[in-house]
């Protein structure tokens, strides 16, 4: 019968800026029974609505008992030597995960044969009442992959026990072994607990359709036969400097340019122009003081994005997001002194909480849809968790999670099949949509933040954005800024080493 404990620890080897994780563990057990015996037991997977997981401990406990009996057939007498053991073992799919081996050794002098076989007299000996126990663990994602503990059903393994005890002699030995063995399966689940849903009636979403003093652009992309065109518009106020922060999107490592703009100036780039030394990743422009060079508060700043792919002759734009900076025009931004540009409500507007996508529509051979994702807390040597609720078009709701470092552009189905035209044709869907399409599935999304982490810093609950470009053919693709639901004030761009951003913890 399963069995569920739960408490609350805090897990071993996570620095002590980490909140307090849960531990949820769950139970089975083989009774006794005689060797050799194959046996499943079965445990429910770990329910993603109750937070994040973030590693499985699986302990395999055996235990025998029984009998060993040995005759000594040999004219010497001598010493014989039992070990009384028995080997058992929990599989997977992908075949043996542990091995316990409970085992006892004993050692009994003896005559030389007495001349019957009887496991008796002085030639022979039996122990019975034996009884031991060992225990062996394995961990998920190290021995195993985590995404498999991961849902709303039950998770089976197939135990097995087989004897192999032995005895030996002084010369010709005779032995009998009765032995039997149970199993205990015990799976830990240790998680970050999900923070509740805010309601939107007791929280703030910003308006991002309008200027700011920092603007965030999701993408650049200078690889050949590609290019984007930035464009920075001071919409009033007086004469600003607007620095350029390139990022890497694989290795988080930074290009700055500065550039001045007067009063109603804009200023539109290619971005292989302005900065040839990257790839791809994504942008943030800020704005300066002339004089000092400071962060200030300048919120006149408005910016667009648009990508151009020279082989399918596609394109499509999409607004930079903007952050207000707080305070009067002019103030300093930089409140702690740390050349961090502070998305927390002090320096900046706070980031969003959740991410709200309205529509994806389901992926197939037909049809492609990308996700860029953008970590917004921790920094450089961090990579970041992300949780996905997925709604299809008849209100069912599905989990997964996703990891990535930096910035990511990835496309649906490599997330996760969730998305595919193959799964949710498979679920309750509403059978007329997509009115006037109702074939082909679709649904919406929403993604959170889970957790980011280095070797040594872990922040719950980090900021993220996220935006969905959706391809009509090859030649054609579209964009637009998502819904956000709520704020939080740990972003930060852009933190540099194993700490983060540690104002914001």
């Amino acid at each position: 019968m399963n069995t569920i404990r739960i408490a609350t620890i805090l897990l071993a080897g996570l620095p002590a800026v980490a909140q307090a994780q849960s531990q949820q563990c769950h139970q089975d057990t083989v009774p006794l029974s005689t060797t050799n015996w194959q046996q499943q037991v079965t445990v429910p997977q770990f329910d993603p609505s109750l937070g994040t997981l973030i590693s499985v401990d699986i302990t395999l406990s055996g235990a025998i008992s029984g009998s060993a009996s040995a005759e000594n057939t040999s004219p010497s007498p001598g010493m014989l030597d039992f070990l009384y053991q028995a080997e058992i073992e929990l599989l997977t799919g992908g075949g043996s995960l542990i091995i316990t081996t409970p085992q006892l050794a004993i050692q009994d002098n003896v005559t030389g044969f007495d001349g019957t076989i009887d496991f008796g007299g002085t030639s022979g000996v039996t122990h019975g009442g034996l009884s031991v126990a060992d225990s062996e663990s394995a961990n998920a994602p190290t021995d195993i992959a985590l995404g498999g503990f991961i849902g709303v059903g039950n998770l089976s393994f197939d135990v097995e026990a087989r004897g192999i005890s032995t005895a030996a002699g002084p010369g010709n030995v005779v032995s009998q072994f009765l032995t039997s063995a149970e199993a205990t399966v015990d799976v830990c689940y240790n998680y970050a607990p999900a923070t509740p849903d805010p309601d939107p009636n007791d929280c703030t979403s910003l308006d991002r359709r309008r200027p700011g003093s920092l603007l965030l652009f999701t993408e650049f992309d200078n690889r050949e036969g590609k290019a984007s065109l930035l464009t920075i518009t001071n919409v009033g106020g007086p004469e600003v400097d607007v620095e350029f922060m390139y990022i890497d999107g694989d290795n988080c490592q930074e290009f700055n340019r500065t550039a001045r703009l007067t009063p109603n100036d804009t200023l539109s780039l290619l971005t292989p122009f302005h900065n040839p030394n990257q790839e791809r990743g994504y942008v943030y422009v800020f704005a300066k003081d002339p004089q000092t060079g400071e962060a200030i508060v300048h919120n006149h700043l408005t910016g667009q994005m648009m990508n151009f792919d020279a082989e399918t002759r596609g394109a499509y734009s999409v607004n930079a997001v903007a952050f207000k900076g707080i305070g009067e025009d002019g103030d300093p931004t930089d409140h702690d002194a740390d050349d961090v540009r502070d998305l927390d409500g002090v320096e900046y507007d706070q980031a969003p909480d959740q991410i709200l996508i309205p529509r994806f529509i389901a992926q197939s051979d037909l049809s492609r849809t990308d996700l860029v994702l953008i970590g917004l807390s921790g920094g450089q040597d961090f990579t970041t968790t992300v949780d996905f609720l997925i709604y299809n078009d008849n209100e069912e709701v599905f989990s997964n999670e996703y990891t990535f470092h930096c910035w990511e552009r990835v496309r649906l189905n490599q997330i996760s099949n969730l998305f595919s035209q193959s799964f949710l044709s498979t679920t309750d869907n509403a059978a007329l949509e997509i009115l006037g399409a109702a074939g082909r599935e679709a649904g919406w999304m929403r993604i959170d933040g889970a957790i980011a982490q280095s070797a040594t810093t872990v922040v719950q609950d980090p900021a993220i954005y996220a935006m969905l470009i959706e391809y009509v053919n090859p030649m054609q693709a579209a964009a637009d800024l998502p819904f956000e639901w709520c704020v939080q004030d740990n972003g930060a761009l852009l933190p540099r080493g194993l700490q983060g951003d540690i104002d914001a913890e």
